[in-house]
């Protein structure tokens, strides 16, 4: 896989300001899956910032709509999930299922 993700920032994948990343690997295998931006308190702050300027016309939005978001996000990480389970469970069994 070996993949670069960034931080998400005012709904931006962004690189951390530092630049700096970290590897992350499968604890099972050791091999690398991605590598990750490594925030640091710049990062944070612009963060905080962006989750600030986003308040006002999140606060807005009706229950409905902020619920319709959330299943949204919701089913991306179902899908996510889904297929990892599915590709952990193809690397790491010696039989099919």
């Amino acid at each position: 896989m070996g993949a670069t993700r960034g931080l998400v920032i005012g709904a931006e994948e962004v690189s951390a300001r530092s630049g700096s990343i970290f590897p992350d690997h499968d604890p099972f295998t050791g091999d690398l899956v991605a590598s990750v931006a490594a925030a640091r308190a710049v990062d944070v702050e612009l963060a905080v910032a962006a989750a600030d300027q986003a308040f006002t016309s999140w606060s807005q939005a009706s229950p409905a709509e902020r619920g319709g978001i959330f299943l949204r996000g919701q089913a991306g990480i179902d899908a996510f999930t889904t297929t990892r389970w599915i590709t952990l469970q193809m690397v790491h069994r010696p039989f099919p299922f």
